[in-house]
């Protein structure tokens, strides 16, 4: 047991106990069958270093791919970082007077193999196999047997593994999406400093509304397969006088409202980046040479916060970090951004989309609700109130640690029975995470509203923090709570029985069917995502100055394309968008029960469905036909489906039923006589 000279001793030499000062609180959670909130002093953090990733050499790592490549395979995943592994092995051979090209390192792996260090090409831990845990015993009864049938096993596979994801740039450019869980967990209701956290998002408001070439950058910016940016774009590169068209200022104007109201619901942009977590990769390689890893050298202790590393932000600067699920401001961690020397030599090509986190003595993966480096994310960014809230969260919202016991493991066989148990577990898992969240963001929002001095209320969204974090894990472990029933009786407690919910809360829902709303009045609160859509809509410009009159978008029509075209083709487009469309809508309603993979998979499967149904031999006439019916007001439901299918497949006949810059409808009858 220290004592309080003692702590102050260490406190005053800098050193800090389980990644904090001695003396400074942390709250815990433990459990029977309840959840409940325990304050203690100097408790125990456990960071995990590397679970779940690992690295590869520059000269393996595949040339168009970036940061890093997470790899799957038979009862394998790991999330390979690039690095200088080789460069490493040959600086260290050099300054300890080994042989590079024949010294073998004196620890051997998990699997007692020698290895010369210039074979190594990828570094993993044990927790990226994940058939060494489960399957040994099927596999020869030792590790060392096991290994040789895996190896033998991925023989018959050509020794392949499968690229599942790599890093890619915010389509936002410079700027980032956050969430309403975040910013309803900032630690203030300051009107000023929200104020100026809205700034980014309404200023694009205002700039869209204002310039239409801004307007086309952000449909540029925003462009995919399933919206009508690209075509947009093109009519107008085609003729600029499309922008003065009523079809292109009501699609400009239903994209500016819906961006306003989607930062009011907390969607709002932000200069920032989601960034994958590496934790301590210098450290990863000293640990492959036999050299303590606890030393690397690299990061200084804060008492603040917690150094990291990411060349998407100049060194120096601080930052603010959240992940998700994110239920708390005890989940919010302020970063110091710096540039060690060894990560730039040995890792200067991770890129603008990694940050690497000093996870040695700090409390980064409690504080960021149990993360690992198998491509969890951080919202990062540098906005400076965002930072100062960051750090304010940091000091005077401690850490929480998920202290629920696990309570065995899920075991199954091969049985529809357990099928269908499984198949429970998951859809359980995924209700929790998001009913969790909702309950905890009521929970804040009560909180805020009440001057942020609730201990019951702060309570609640502590456990909701942590019951968010174990509910990703429900489909494989089992815990020692019901996260239901919790999550039902911390609704249920007298501070969390009111009859209202905040304006926000009410705009993220309203389009689901949640009991949540049922006889509850909807009230503009005084919490920091209600206080931020207020300041949206009193700053958002209502209207454009200078607007000028609209046109018909007929005004624009090539007339010499104009004809009866194929009766039969053109309705079996119709119908098919039709059908289309449902498929669509239904998918929609159900997004929610399936992850983002599928999602996005069936609604690829059903498009190519459509285009391959709908009729490919289309004649200008035709075409120019189904262009007539699409722009039709009365046909508003389909009208996009058909407009892309046609502008995607037949883009020349599509492109040829408007004028062309610096055409007239005479010049244009003539050309095509």
């Amino acid at each position: 047991m220290l004592t309080e000279k003692t702590k102050d001793e260490l406190k005053k030499n800098g050193i800090r106990i389980n990644g904090r000062y001695p003396g400074e609180h942390k709250l815990t959670e433990y459990t029977t069958k309840e959840c409940s909130v325990k304050r203690v002093s100097d408790v125990k953090i456990k960071n995990i270093l590397w679970d779940g990733g690992g690295l590869i050499d520059e000269n393996f790592f595949p040339k168009n791919m970036n940061g890093f490549i997470y790899c799957r395979s038979h009862f394998f995943k790991s999330c390979l970082f690039r690095g200088n592994i080789q460069e490493f092995f040959r600086d260290y051979c050099n300054e300890n007077g080994l042989d590079y090209g024949n010294y073998t390192v004196e620890k051997t792996d998990i699997f007692n193999r020698p290895l010369k260090l210039s074979d190594i090409k990828v570094i993993i831990t044990d927790k990226s196999l994940k058939w060494l845990k489960k399957f040994t015993d099927m596999m020869g009864g030792t590790e060392k047997k096991a290994y040789r049938y895996y190896c033998n096993y991925m023989k018959q596979f050509d020794d392949c593994f499968s690229i599942v994801k790599t890093a890619h740039p915010s389509k936002w450019d410079e700027l980032q999406l956050m969430a309403y869980q975040m910013n309803n967990s900032l630690p203030t209701t300051d009107k000023v400093v929200l104020g100026r956290i809205t700034d980014c998002g309404v200023n694009l408001c205002n700039e869209l509304k204002i310039s239409d070439d801004a307007y086309l950058k952000y449909l540029d910016m925003k462009k995919n397969n399933f919206n009508m940016n690209e075509l947009l774009i093109e009519l107008v590169k085609w003729n600029r006088d499309f922008l003065k068209t009523e079809f292109f200022r009501k699609r400009k104007s239903k994209q500016i409202c819906d961006l306003k109201e989607q930062s009011q619901q907390g969607r709002l942009v932000q200069s920032g980046e989601n960034l994958t977590i590496m934790d301590n990769p210098l450290a990863l390689l000293m640990k492959a040479v036999g050299e303590n890893p606890l030393e690397e050298g690299c990061f200084e202790l804060m008492q603040d916060g917690v150094q990291c590393f990411t060349p998407r932000f100049a060194e120096g600067e601080r930052l603010a970090a959240f992940r998700s699920p994110h239920n708390s401001p005890n989940n919010i961690i302020h970063l110091y951004n710096v540039y060690p020397e060894k990560i730039l030599k040995y890792f200067p090509n991770i890129g603008q989309n990694v940050i690497i986190f000093n996870a040695i003595k700090t409390d980064t993966q409690a504080r960021l609700s149990g993360h690992d480096v198998d491509s969890d994310f951080v919202y990062v960014t540098n906005q400076a109130d965002l930072v100062e809230l960051a750090r304010k969260a940091y000091i005077e919202y401690p850490t929480i640690v998920n202290d629920i016991k696990e309570d065995g493991e899920n075991s199954y066989c091969f049985t529809i029975e357990n099928y269908a148990e499984m198949d429970n577990k998951i859809a359980d898992a995924q209700e929790s995470i998001g009913t969790s969240t909702d309950t905890a963001q009521l929970a804040l929002s009560y909180y805020y509203d009440g001057g942020m001095t609730s201990r019951e209320l702060e309570d609640c969204f502590v456990i909701l923090s942590v019951i968010g974090q174990i509910s990703i894990d429900l489909a494989k472990k089992s815990f020692a709570v019901d996260v239901v029933k919790e999550i039902r009786r911390i609704r249920n407690l007298p501070c969390m029985r009111r009859n209202e919910i905040p304006f926000f809360f009410a705009l993220t829902k309203k389009s689901r069917n949640n009991k949540v709303f049922k006889d509850k009045i909807v009230r503009v609160m005084d919490c920091p995502q209600d206080i931020m859509a207020d300041i949206i809509e009193q700053n958002v410009i209502k209207y454009a100055p200078g607007r000028e009159k609209h046109i018909p978008l007929r005004s624009l029509w090539n007339h010499a394309v104009i004809g009866k075209g194929n009766r039969y083709k053109k309705e079996k487009v119709i119908k098919e968008a039709n059908e289309y469309n449902k498929t669509v809508k239904w998918l929609e309603s159900s997004r929610e029960q399936m992850d983002d993979d599928t999602y996005w998979a069936l609604k690829n499967r059903a498009m190519t469905q459509f285009i391959n149904k709908a009729s490919k031999n289309l004649d200008q006439e035709t075409v120019m036909q189904l262009v007539i019916y699409a722009t039709n007001d009365d046909n508003s439901d389909i009208c996009a489906t058909i407009l892309k299918f046609l502008f995607r497949e037949h883009k020349e006949e599509f492109m040829n039923c408007f004028i062309k810059n610096g055409q007239n409808k005479s010049e244009t009858l003539t050309r095509n006589a």
